[in-house]
């Protein structure tokens, strides 16, 4: 940050990260040059997440219909628990839909988010000799960590669901946050990776700026499951990461 120039006001971190896959699709309508850099991520993710979704909705699907099938009836107290299983099994289908599909997109798809980013920055004023490039191997490594989170979060979250009601609650409240955060820390690499960030250098900047991560890993949340219009707001979202990083280094962004 430039000392000698007055910060900018701070806006709410969190709110900043929500509208994050919106910033970047109007800075790409604005430079519409960048679009060829976007087409094939988000033509490839948009066959990747409707592949995807299909078995998601068969997996679902099966599992409630087995759990009826197989209930007996009984009182109240057997009629909550077959609730709560099978709330729990449609929680078990979408967090393995949604770690494959994570793991197929960092590893098939990072080289072209990389390139975009790195094309935005250049864009906004970088050197192009401080890019560092993301080899693909490194971009596995990640893909592989950052699913084996995303499953633990969800066994973690699951086995609350052993306690009656608040375990329910609990479970599903921190298992959707704990998908934000990972998903939100995934996308901001991006513009920390063509820096040459080691990962424990990330992780802290990603725990710093929570609510930024967290706003934008929520929206790369839903938008998983939405095949085609998701997929494009996918590959927004890590152009409007680049700018909030651009932000975060002016201080314009405070994680409030």
């Amino acid at each position: 940050m430039n000392p000698t120039a007055e910060p900018p006001t701070p806006m709410p971190g969190f709110s900043e990260g929500l509208a994050g896959s919106v910033r970047g699709l109007l800075y790409l309508n604005q430079h519409p040059a960048l679009w060829r850099f976007a087409i094939w991520p988000t033509l490839l993710n948009a066959v990747i997440s409707g592949l995807v979704l299909v078995v998601m909705v068969v997996g679902v699907i099966t599992l409630i219909a087995w759990r009826v099938t197989h209930f007996d009836g009984g009182d109240w107290w057997a009629v909550m628990l077959e609730v709560l299983i099978a709330l729990g099994l449609v929680v078990l289908a979408l967090g393995v839909t949604l770690a494959v599909f994570w793991l197929a997109q960092g590893v098939l798809m990072g080289h072209f988010y990389s390139r975009l980013a790195a094309k935005v920055e250049e864009q906004l004023g970088i050197d192009p000799r401080e890019i560092e490039e993301v080899s693909f191997r490194y971009q596995v490594i990640d893909a592989v960590i950052d699913t084996t989170l995303l499953l633990a979060a969800l066994l973690g979250f699951l086995v609350l669901q052993l306690i009656p009601i608040i375990g329910t609650v609990i479970g599903l409240v921190g298992w959707v946050y704990a998908n934000g955060y990972i998903l939100g820390r995934d996308v901001m690499d991006h513009p920390l990776k063509l820096r040459g960030w080691r990962r424990a250098r990330r992780r802290a900047f990603g725990w710093q700026h929570r609510g930024v991560v967290v706003g934008l890993g929520l929206v790369v949340f839903l938008l998983n499951f939405l095949p085609l219009v998701g997929a494009m707001l996918q590959t927004t979202t890590v152009v409007g990461a680049v700018l909030l990083h651009r932000e975060m280094q002016r201080g314009a962004v405070a994680d409030v």
